[in-house]
């Protein structure tokens, strides 16, 4: 496998992705479909023709988007940020297209072997949500778990996540193809419509934080006094808050002073907007670009801090605090960080101590679920995206309760947890490459401050992602590539692309059993224990598709027709399940059926219907299990319509099942063990 082909892979897989998104989302928004093809291929037209202009226009919306879709279309879903993503996706595919990998050669294989990971697991996810089968997507009463959710919401949401991750390190990648020791073009072309986009987002937040806080901020966030800015997400604005701060401190102590006033004034607008969002998270994010500040500049020799002129750190200083003592004093409609913050801090006891830090793992039962699903699939996790999915099923038979959909509440549990320790070789690998740099990167003595804070930043977002997920919003994912690229183009010796070494054959061969035996693995789950009919019977919530309503058939028993297939959750009251199958085709002599029946993922009927008498099995069951996934299959249906029957049903085996002590003496029977 060239470096061009798993590029073009991991592309194509993403425009997919994006596509299949706009799809499933558009009962929402029927026009989201084809809005976002017309924005992608508008994207790809004006990225051939000025790439850095398109990327550009895409960037001015990175903070704004989500209000601006609220505005013209009346309402936001998280789903709608699709648009965003693939005016991004688009206006970076043509030069993706082209070309190999640009990341530095030191971590270009780990890169490459992430992007992958996600590009191809999240098709085995999707499909094993839907059953493999595209119609089950339409089945709207089926739940993907206890808590609900249908196989369509489950499909979205997996392909939202992968594509945050996919698109977030081709979007990476891309700024070392164009700007690596370009730092001029770098802030033009990136750093400045960000910067608009952030200055419009705090503004607002700004208005909410110290006037109204419903203003352009409906929902929840609303009603609890947090600001949120333009993102509608106020956990998400106040994460931007932080990353964009430590930016604007960046920006301040480099080498352009004719700005540094217009810096200072916009890292109080930041700040007023990160304590209105209330978020605790973003405020420990905030403060570690502060904290390295202060301590930076209270060593004597500490280079570029003589450059600082004594005004200007008395200018801030004021600034600090008259900020805080504004908001701690007035009487603010926002809630603010430092009182949730201060809520959630335990006493001075050990005790009390003991308990905080036990919850800071257990995080309301989402992390002792995580813990849960990572010891029942350590090598291939649970799938991208499906931690929402499947919490409520294992916080309620931990005896967690019913927990509402949410995350791992730590970015890398949840990745370990969605991905397994053979998904997560990437990640991990990259992580631990670029944190090492991070701490021991060569960096120029003019540069060091400034180096300094977008460091503070990136830990700072490191952090918080030891007690939350903010890197699941695409705005704070893409605000981390962007700041992460950042940093690198400060330090001492800019990469280059073109003496990068590439990813040599043995690395290949590595790259390509991993994501053999992931992938491989990952299928084998998706039709085994992670199939939909298999946790709903271990998880005991409802399950069934291609079957009709019972009804009472003249011998007493209670049928229900199937279509071409059908799947059932059954659970089991006693030790051996009956199933009888019959058709009624006025003409199965002519034209016989052929008919398949499992249980528990074993053939236990497989014969061709030359009558309409009815075949039957005895099947035992599995010991230890709480019953039994029973699947039917026709080769083909009777329809009613077609004879001008008001029935739109599919009519192809008529089914009965129930559950005896023992068969009849000298009945076949069939012993089905789950594999």
């Amino acid at each position: 496998m060239t470096e061009r082909a798993a590029k073009l892979a991991v592309l194509v897989s993403m425009g997919t992705a994006l596509a299949l998104e706009a799809t499933l989302a558009a009962p929402g928004w029927g026009r989201l479909p084809l809005l976002t093809a017309v924005v992608f291929l508008a994207a790809v037209c004006a990225g051939t023709l000025a790439e850095t202009a398109a990327v550009s226009v895409v960037l001015a919306f990175a903070y704004v988007f989500p209000a601006a879709i609220q505005a013209g279309h009346g309402r936001y879903f998280v789903d709608f940020g699709v648009l965003w993503t693939a005016a991004l996706l688009g206006a970076i595919a043509p030069r993706a297209a082209h070309s190999g990998w640009s990341v530095p050669g030191r971590w270009r294989g780990a890169l490459i072997l992430w992007a992958l990971t996600v590009s191809l697991a999240w098709p085995v996810v999707a499909l094993r949500e839907i059953d493999w089968l595209p119609s089950v997507l339409n089945q709207g009463h089926l739940a993907s778990s206890i808590a609900g959710g249908t196989p369509r919401g489950a499909v979205t949401w997996t392909l939202q996540v992968a594509t945050i991750l996919g698109v977030g390190i081709l979007w990476f990648d891309w700024l070392f193809a164009v700007f690596a020791g370009d730092a001029p073009s770098f802030r033009r072309f990136v750093l400045l419509p960000l910067a608009a986009s952030a200055c419009v987002a705090s503004a607002v937040g700004v208005y909410q934080s110290l006037g109204d806080p419903r203003f352009m901020n409906g929902g929840v966030f609303a009603g609890i006094g947090r600001a949120s800015g333009t993102m509608l997400d106020a956990n998400a604005f106040g994460a931007v808050e932080a990353l964009v701060s430590g930016g604007i401190l960046a920006w301040w102590l480099g080498e352009e002073r004719s700005y540094r006033w217009l810096a200072l004034s916009l890292l109080m607008l930041s700040w007023i907007g990160l304590w209105g969002s209330g978020s605790r998270t973003a405020l420990v994010a905030g403060v570690v670009p502060l904290v390295a500040l202060a301590w930076r500049l209270a060593r004597p020799a500490s280079p570029g801090a003589q450059r600082l002129r004594r005004r200007e750190l008395i200018v801030a200083a004021t600034a600090a605090v008259a900020f805080v003592a504004v908001v701690t004093t007035v009487d603010l409609p926002t809630v603010g960080a430092v009182r949730r913050l201060r809520a959630s801090l335990p006493t001075a006891s050990a005790r009390s101590v003991e308990a905080f830090l036990r919850e800071m793992w257990r995080r309301n039962g989402y992390g002792s679920a995580a813990a849960a699903m990572t010891s029942e699939h350590p090598l291939v996790g649970i799938g991208v995206g499906s931690f929402h999915v499947m919490v409520p099923d294992y916080a309620g038979a931990a005896g967690l309760g019913r927990l509402p959909p949410d995350n791992a509440q730590n970015w890398f549990r949840h990745q370990l947890v969605e991905f397994g320790l053979l998904g997560s070789l990437g990640w991990i690998a990259w992580v631990g490459l670029f944190g090492v740099f991070l701490w021991r990167a060569p960096i120029p003595a003019r540069d060091r401050l400034p180096a300094d804070m977008l460091r503070a930043a990136l830990v700072g977002l490191a952090l918080i992602s030891l007690v939350g997920m903010p890197s699941q919003n695409v705005s704070v994912a893409f605000t981390f590539w962007t700041m992460a690229f950042w940093f690198t183009l400060t330090t001492e010796g800019p990469p280059s692309n073109a003496a990068a070494p590439v990813v040599s054959r043995r690395a290949w061969m590595a790259i390509a059993v991993v994501l053999s035996l992931f992938v491989a693995g990952t299928a084998y789950a998706a039709r085994h224990e992670l199939r939909p009919a298999r946790r709903a019977l271990a998880h005991r919530w409802p399950y069934s598709y291609g079957f009709s309503v019972p009804e009472l058939a003249p011998d007493g028993l209670m049928y229900r027709w199937a279509g071409k297939r059908a799947v059932a959750a059954i659970p089991a009251s006693r030790p051996w399940m009956r199933v009888i199958a019959s058709v009624n085709h006025l003409d199965i002599a002519t034209n016989p059926v052929h008919a398949k029946i499992w249980c528990a993922d074993r053939l236990v009927v497989d014969t061709t219907l030359r009558t309409t008498a009815p075949v039957t099995a005895y099947v035992h069951m599995p010991d230890g299990q709480p019953g039994v996934v029973l699947e039917t299959w026709v080769s083909r249906v009777l329809r009613p319509r077609d004879f001008g029957v008001a029935d739109d049903r599919d009519l192809g085996l008529r089914v009965h099942w129930d559950f005896i002590d023992v068969p009849p003496p000298g009945a076949p029977t069939s012993d089905v063990t789950p594999r």
